[in-house]
């Protein structure tokens, strides 16, 4: 025999079984109508990883040990994996370090930092005046990713703009980053009735936020050519549930390479691209998911005034 309180028990276990049941099978709709994990709203920015040379002082006497600490922020929305920032010091060994190359011991996830340290540098090269500062730099190499998300592109068979505009500039979303895209503007698209394939054709236009340099993702931090400069890759897109690989991007958009050049004041730079979508009988939106690789390199310096020891 039940009692009440046993009833009441199974009716809020019911309850509860249903809401987990909901909240399991939006999250299984997010995800098959992606092709990934559902994911946060994007926080924007303009950074990938804020660098900063932390309380060197303005003053010390030849021969003095100091440290020299970079703090590295990762302020944008990638992930950076342990030892791949590069850090590099210019003119090291005339402050008694052994080694100028340094690099991050742990990754870095949105919002984390930590400190790349030189410890007890000294100054010891000869000081011919102490009115003449002795400056050293640091150069930042690492590599990173901008994912943006175009929530609707138009899909219509029918050609018309009943559902939705086939034509013309759509909204997107960028992860906070040095790179992002800039513009979409879905073209004229061509729909095969027999084989029920829409090829969807797109301009895409990226441009740098961030301060810095940019390099082709292919480049080495110790190695960084100008013929790498200003050079970004695709490394994947995602339309409704395809998904596209560097090879097919290359077949797609004819190069999975942009190269950015300054125009108006701004680096910039474009990309034409004929996206097939198969399975299409009837108008739809779909979401478009577009990643993007490169090195940012950036330079730090700072100077110190050293008084010599008689």
């Amino acid at each position: 025999m039940k009692t009440k309180g046993q009833g009441t028990t199974g009716v809020v276990l019911i309850i509860v079984f249903v809401i987990i049941l909901l909240v399991a099978l939006v999250i299984y709709g997010s995800y098959k109508a992606t092709g990934e994990s559902p994911q946060r709203a994007f926080r924007g920015g303009t950074e990938g990883v804020r660098l900063s040379i932390l309380d060197v002082p303005a003053q010390i006497n030849q021969g003095q040990a100091f440290d020299i600490v970079v703090l590295a922020e990762n302020k944008g929305e990638h992930r950076i994996p342990a030892r791949s920032i590069s850090a590099v010091m210019s003119n090291y060994q005339s402050f008694n370090i052994l080694d100028g190359m340094k690099t991050n011991d742990i990754a870095l996830d949105p919002g984390d930092a930590t400190e790349i340290v030189y410890e007890n540098a000294r100054f010891t090269a000869p000081v011919l005046s102490e009115d003449i500062p002795q400056s050293f730099s640091i150069g930042i190499c690492y590599p990173y990713e901008t994912m943006t998300k175009v929530n609707e592109v138009c899909l219509a068979p029918s050609k018309t703009d009943t559902l939705c505009k086939s034509a013309g500039e759509k909204e997107s979303e960028n992860w906070g980053a040095p790179i992002m895209l800039s513009s979409f503007k879905q073209l004229a698209s061509v729909y095969n009735t027999g084989q029920e394939y829409i090829d969807l054709n797109v301009k895409l236009e990226f441009k740098q936020t961030g301060s810095g340099n940019i390099y082709s993702p292919d480049a080495k931090c110790n190695a960084l050519a100008p013929s790498d400069a200003n050079k970004i890759k695709i490394k994947s897109i995602i339309l409704g549930v395809d998904s596209f690989d560097e090879q097919e991007i290359k077949l797609m958009c004819g190069s999975n390479i942009i190269q950015l050049s300054n125009r108006d004041g701004k680096t910039q730079g474009s990309l034409r691209c004929t996206l097939r979508q198969r399975g299409i009988r009837t108008d739809l939106m779909t979401p478009l998911t577009i990643i993007t690789e490169y090195i940012h390199e950036q330079q730090l310096s700072e100077s110190i005034r050293v008084m010599p020891v008689m």
